[in-house]
């Protein structure tokens, strides 16, 4: 095992609540929100999977020159926990912790999973970390790779296994709210993606 960070990202939703609009296609300074959040892990984290509803579908095109991974869950009312199972059984949890982020996160940046991957190793690496701002849990989780694995390994899906083990999770009380803010409805997108966040913002 090494000192590697390894990511999922899961971006496999269907948008329902956006009506007709693909949200993971939304812009973000000319680039496609799932495109730029996939970014900000793969600037970070290697290998990253990352677990689209079809590899030939927009969003997956969306990804083409980025060093990912895509694994596939075409069901269609996806939810995270399918996807999150999916994305497990295509990691290599080979590292010391596996990021399980999502696809529509316009406000995350790198800085905020360094933070969150420093809060991880300063709490000894063995425990899920997982940020809180004003009390609201958010994302991405960061988990100890072998835990990961023996999830993957019972079947379980990730969200179970937490809310069964609440012992096994370490806070990070977070400075901001990138972590908590997501896509979901066309009134997110109106108030989330009037941050003028550049092309190149990674936060680094």
């Amino acid at each position: 095992m090494d000192g590697a960070i390894e990511a999922i990202v899961l971006a496999a939703g269907q948008s329902t609540r956006m009506g007709a609009v693909d949200k993971l296609l939304l812009p973000i300074g000319g680039v496609p929100m799932v495109r730029r959040c996939v970014a900000v892990f793969a600037s970070l984290a290697s290998p990253v999977t990352v677990v689209v509803n079809d590899r030939k579908g927009a969003a997956a095109r969306s990804l083409a020159g980025l060093d990912v991974n895509l694994a596939e869950n075409p069901v269609a009312d996806a939810d995270q926990q399918g996807s999150a199972r999916i994305g497990l059984a295509a990691a290599e949890l080979a590292g010391r912790g596996l990021l399980i982020g999502l696809a529509d996160q316009p406000l995350l940046v790198a800085a905020d999973v360094v933070a969150l991957i420093a809060a991880f190793d300063a709490a000894g690496g063995d425990a899920i970390c997982i940020p809180r701002f004003a009390g609201q849990r958010g994302n991405p989780l960061l988990w100890p790779a072998s835990l990961a694995r023996a999830v993957r390994d019972a079947g379980a899906s990730p969200r179970g296994f937490i809310d069964a083990n609440p012992a096994r999770i370490r806070w990070f009380d977070a400075a901001n709210d990138h972590y908590t803010r997501d896509v979901d409805t066309p009134e997110d997108a109106a108030r989330l993606l009037d941050h003028r966040i550049g092309h190149a913002d990674t936060g680094r």
